[in-house]
């Protein structure tokens, strides 16, 4: 999916679905935009190229692959100094189960450090060291800022230059959580708990600059949950984007399965696009909130929600959400068939 803003200010959204690869940059949609979009004469790195060779430096631990470095992913972006790159293509193995195998493969030894959270929380930190993307484009225009994944590179931009946060007319995070438990430990949520300095650091900024973050955390996305019925209702409608959808969420709907015994899988991140662009889909409240940095609770979210501590509300917490609203709008929206979901979305809703 990509992202423009047209001359009258408006954001336009492309959807082009594809098969998955795993060489990201090979999938035919996912390399016209970067050609379209990204200019690679540029100095870009790549610190998990395998066989692409669309960055100036490329790297891959694997010696197999003809690459200009065989080095661990950490270790090679630490070669660079502060502010000495264009970009980075991050394309990392995407769980601590592959993380092992990429190490395995090339006869390194597994440990705790190379597959525990922070694995790709010291990679961001490198690269946002290296690049000034988000302060460049908060000093050319005012925007907004959904945050998907843990903040280490908006705490980085925060220290880097934080009055270019002045441009930033609102942010939506999704993570944390505040009644609901974590998904990671007892107590917290993955992105915050991944960086939780960067989170509460970032928290902390918007309670001394009087500035409100939007939290779509746990307690509502954990009400958005697709199940084998209704993705098999996707696929009724659109059987290449019900058929894609199946094969993306197996592995979570089995992580669920073993870890919360639900059957499905919660889908955390469109909720917090859909809430940006909806604000009728969630209510909340407005309160205080900080994110816990060491010991047991590590990377869990204080919601003051009975103002005890007679701070700054800094946060808008979503506490309730209209799932049956989230969902259709979800469905129509990926299948790209309004007129199907809703004609027959009341008889599926009986059967949910």
């Amino acid at each position: 999916m990509s992202q423009k803003v047209n001359d009258t200010g408006s954001i336009r959204i492309e959807r082009i679905w594809s098969m998955p690869n795993k060489n990201t940059f090979e999938i035919k949609p996912i390399k016209s935009l970067l050609q379209e979009e990204v200019d690679l004469s540029q100095y870009w790195i790549d610190p998990f190229a395998n066989r692409n060779k669309l960055a100036s430096v490329t790297n891959d631990l694997n010696t197999d692959y003809d690459t200009d470095y065989h080095l661990d992913a950490l270790e090679f972006l630490r070669i660079f100094d502060d502010e000495s790159i264009d970009g980075v293509l991050y394309d990392p193995p995407y769980s601590p189960r592959q993380v092992s195998e990429c190490y395995n493969d090339v006869g390194y030894n597994v440990t705790w450090d190379t597959t525990k959270a922070s694995f790709w929380g010291n990679h961001k930190r490198e690269i946002s060291r290296m690049q000034d993307f988000i302060i460049q484009k908060l000093n050319e225009q005012k925007l907004s800022i959904i945050a998907l994944a843990p903040m280490t590179n908006l705490a980085r931009a925060i220290q880097k230059d934080d009055k270019a946060f002045e441009n930033l007319e609102e942010i939506v995070t999704m993570g944390g959580n505040f009644k609901s438990f974590g998904n990671c430990s007892p107590v917290a949520e993955y992105n915050y708990w991944c960086d939780p300095d960067a989170a509460a650091f970032v928290y902390d900024f918007f309670y001394r600059k009087k500035k409100i973050l939007n939290m779509v955390g746990l307690d509502v996305t954990r009400k958005i949950v697709l199940t084998p019925t209704l993705a098999d209702f996707i696929y009724r409608i659109n059987n290449r984007v019900g058929d894609f959808v199946k094969k993306i969420t197996a592995f979570y709907m089995d992580f669920h399965w073993e870890y919360e015994k639900i059957i499905g899988c919660v889908i955390n991140d469109p909720l917090a696009v859909a809430w940006f662009l909806d604000r009728s889909l969630c209510d909340g409240i407005m309160a205080f909130t900080q994110v816990e940095t060491s010991g047991l609770a590590i990377g869990q979210t204080i919601v003051d929600a009975n103002n005890f501590l007679r701070k700054y509300p800094n946060s808008y917490i979503l506490t309730s959400v209209d799932s049956d609203k989230f969902m259709k709008t979800f469905i129509a929206r990926i299948t790209d068939d309004q007129a199907e979901t809703e004609k027959y979305w009341n008889a599926l809703r009986g059967a949910l």
